[in-house]
């Protein structure tokens, strides 16, 4: 369910994964509507977690906002 709605704009919490300082990154297509991700979102959460996913070396799950148009 939307999070926030703005311009027909419409913004949802997700999750993404990264590995040994590595994430992904994509934007899909589905029901006519593009899934922009918050590229600068997942970057803040990157450098924030950096030493502590350094020394644990696991999979870490975080939740992001994905926005798409109609």
């Amino acid at each position: 369910m939307p999070a926030t709605a703005s311009a027909n704009c419409y913004c949802y919490y997700y999750y993404y994964y990264y590995y040994y300082f590595y994430y992904y990154y994509y934007y899909d297509y589905y029901d006519d509507y593009y899934y922009y991700y918050y590229y600068y979102l997942l970057l803040l959460l990157l450098l924030y977690d950096y030493y502590y996913f350094y020394y644990y070396y696991h999979y870490y799950y975080y939740y992001f906002y994905y926005y798409y148009f109609d």
